[in-house]
């Protein structure tokens, strides 16, 4: 046959691993072929080789699937059907995100609550659960701040002035916030006073109350 250029040939658009290959060296007196097998065998069996050893430090099955941890806490294949998510290496990501991103909300955990003029005139009568409980947690307060943004007048109706905005866990006071804040007559930031030596007891909230209705 004539000389034909390469670009011209009939394409071949699913080649075969039996399939031949003209190759060429200054050594041959005539021109040889090789299989498409063969001219990739070693560069297969070392991509084979460097994925079965990422898999296997991954942890996944040998035909490269996840294997969920059966013995875990948070990657079981249970988890994973819970959560609607598929079980792979980002699908662990993503439980074991939610499981710390929770267990950060239950560790360390700053709570802002608005108290209108309304609930502090009645907060004897109708105490308000200002964090409710979780489970298998109880709270240990580390700090507690308050802010009086004034209005137009003072509290009125009181009865004593010593009578502290106090917050209690099972009912017993983990922290407070003096009158003084309370009776302030301009804005005002209030660092209050955090119990010690008093018994913290798991599966209960936080209470906002007081002796008196304000």
């Amino acid at each position: 046959m004539a000389d034909e250029l390469i670009r011209n040939l009939t394409d071949e658009p699913v080649p075969t691993g039996s399939m031949r290959l003209a190759i060429d060296d200054t050594s041959y007196t005539e021109t040889h072929s090789v299989t498409v097998d063969n001219l990739f065998a070693d560069e297969v069996t070392a991509r084979e080789t460097a994925d079965d050893e990422i898999a296997s430090s991954v942890g996944l099955n040998t035909d490269y699937s996840y294997k969920p941890i059966e013995t875990s806490q948070y990657i079981k294949s249970s988890d994973f059907v819970a959560a609607g998510i598929t079980a792979s290496v980002n699908g662990a990501c993503e439980l074991l995100d939610a499981a710390i991103y929770a267990m950060n909300n239950k560790l360390f955990l700053e709570i802002f609550y608005n108290f209108t003029t309304a609930q502090l005139l009645a907060i004897n009568t109708t105490p308000i659960t200002i964090y409710a409980s979780v489970p298998g947690y109880f709270v240990n307060c580390h700090d507690v701040i308050g802010k009086h943004n004034f209005d137009t007048s003072a509290f009125t109706g009181l009865i004593l002035a010593n009578e502290s905005l106090d917050f209690k866990v099972n009912n017993i006071k983990i922290a407070s916030l003096p009158f003084a804040l309370l009776s302030a007559t301009q804005d005002t930031i209030y660092k209050g006073k955090v119990e010690e030596n008093v018994i913290l007891t798991p599966n209960f909230g936080i209470v906002a109350t007081s002796d008196i209705n304000y």
